[in-house]
């Protein structure tokens, strides 16, 4: 069999996973919009305006999101908000050309059947297990999986490196930091794992993947003198996370634990086969590896990247590098054997399918049917809503809102940034305003007084269905009454009552 011949099948069933991802992205645009992921186009677009991240625009994230979300940003506005979801679908191609380009694979019916095994169980995950959406989960596990397929699995299997693909770990290690501060300890344990594997006759290499660090993190800094505030960097995501937010969220042993518990739940059914993946993985690594040091480490960071348990969304990280792990491995034993990797990877991906079938999409609440019922609406600023008439009427182009406690999409269905420091107003930031740092006071009651919105939509929700507004907003209540007139057309929106000198709300 000549070489054209044993690669039509491998490319075929290539260029068939290229077409389930194009499909489920697809899907992944025109799929509802969440919070979280509203936020960080939010804060693109106020990026783009002159605002400075953790200062103007306050949020807990991790600032490579930002980063990230920022380049397309300043190519399209409001009216193109759902672009940014090209961001996900961007990295993710990224990594899947690093598996492709992978030192494990020496032939190219590996490297079609590597990418192939992966990308297409990344479509059946991808809106099921909201991989689609702009965000920091699916992010960090695009770089894990960079960093796994092109210095840690070789690595850790005794295959030569190539000083370029070590300084790129080096650089996506530092930019998994900067995704997350939950992510440092993984990206220590990942360059912990490829030193201790690269002792043995490649010590050289070790200074390109520093090198790869170090340069990534000059581009961080730069990038943050012009748009970002270092010293609010740290507090915002790193004090104010782990002080006060800790406080309202379940993480560590236990969560951890109970997330690798098989369930066939509808919500938890692809946790599960994500859980699957990582066992299968860390059976084959284990059985294969010349290092079994650095592969222990390699497995710890990306269990750490589970610290919290989820078995929704808050999965992503995890779930994209067990689907890598699973994916590199396999493929990499079974080299030379085309047609049953082929076989395995139809398999893989009917059970993926079949569980997709099953599961409620998270952070939806919808099933598969509901999705497609609901079709497809691109999210984008809106004049046809209701809210979003009033609020322009009321409003300049230049002015800003106040949404609380929590709901970015208002700000991106209207057209209009938020007000300084508050995009949103949760216990854990009420918190933090009894405590604050010096310079970096964040109270809205004496911000509230001090430069009251034209506009405030407050949405009467229980946050969590535990908090009322009213219970760490002590002032919202007077505020509300005194400064603002609800609206008689929509009873959420508050207008300041100088506005309605020269206007009148119907």
């Amino acid at each position: 069999m000549n070489k054209i011949s044993r690669n039509i099948f491998p490319f075929s069933v290539f260029c068939f996973s290229v077409i389930l991802f194009a499909v489920s992205s697809v899907k992944g645009i025109g799929s509802p919009s969440f919070g979280d992921e509203s936020g960080h186009m939010l804060g693109a677009f106020a990026l783009t305006h002159g605002d400075i991240l953790y200062k103007d625009y306050v949020d807990a994230h991790g600032p490579f999101i930002y980063m990230l979300s920022w380049m397309p940003a300043l190519l399209v506005g409001f009216h193109g908000a759902y672009l940014l979801r090209c961001v996900p679908i961007a990295t993710t191609l990224v990594a899947a050309w690093a598996i492709f380009y992978s030192p494990l694979f020496k032939m190219h019916a590996s490297r079609f059947l590597g990418v192939a095994f992966w990308l297409g169980a990344m479509a059946f995950f991808w809106v099921a297990q909201g991989l689609n959406m702009d965000s920091y989960w699916i992010v960090g596990g695009d770089l894990m999986t960079i960093v796994l397929a092109n210095s840690v699995l070789p690595a850790i299997f005794n295959i030569p490196i190539s000083r370029k693909l070590f300084f790129l770990s080096g650089a996506c290690l530092i930019f998994l930091c900067f995704t997350a501060y939950s992510f440092t300890p993984s990206a220590i344990l990942l360059f912990f794992s490829i030193c201790f594997a690269s002792a043995a006759g490649r010590q050289k290499t070790i200074f390109y993947t520093v090198f790869g660090a170090l340069s990534a993190g000059v581009v961080f800094l730069v990038w943050m003198f012009f748009y970002g505030d270092l010293k609010g960097y740290i507090l915002y995501h790193f004090i104010v996370n782990q002080l006060y937010y800790a406080q309202y969220i379940s993480f560590g042993i236990v969560p951890l634990f109970q997330s690798f518990i098989p369930s066939l739940s509808p919500n938890a059914i692809m946790n599960t086969l994500g859980t699957f993946s990582f066992y299968a993985g860390v059976l084959i690594v284990f059985l294969k590896a010349h290092f079994r040091l650095s592969a222990v480490l390699a497995v710890a960071a990306l269990l750490l990247t589970q610290i919290r348990g989820g078995v929704e969304f808050q999965d992503g990280t995890f779930l994209v590098g067990s689907l890598a792990l699973f994916a590199l491995v396999l493929v990499y034993s079974l080299r030379g054997k085309p047609l049953l990797l082929g076989s395995l990877t139809f398999t893989f991906w009917a059970v993926c399918y079949a569980g997709q079938h099953h599961a409620v999409f998270s952070p939806y609440g919808l099933s598969e049917k509901d999705m497609v019922r609901r079709g497809l609406h691109l999210f984008r600023e809106n004049f046809s809503v209701g809210f979003v008439q009033i609020i322009q009427k009321y409003t300049d182009k230049d002015d800003r809102l106040l949404v609380i406690p929590y709901n970015p999409d208002v700000y991106i269905y209207a057209g209009r940034l938020p007000m300084e420091k508050y995009h949103a107003y949760l216990p854990w930031e009420a918190d933090y305003a009894r405590h604050p740092w010096i310079g970096y006071e964040r109270d809205l009651c004496q911000d509230l007084s001090r430069h009251p919105p034209p506009v405030i939509y407050f949405d009467h929700y229980k946050v969590w269905g535990k908090w009322e507004a009213s219970d760490f907003i002590p002032c919202l209540n007077t505020v509300l009454t005194q400064t603002y007139q609800q609206s008689a057309a929509d009873p959420y929106l508050y207008i300041r009552k100088d506005r309605l000198m020269t206007s009148r709300d119907h």
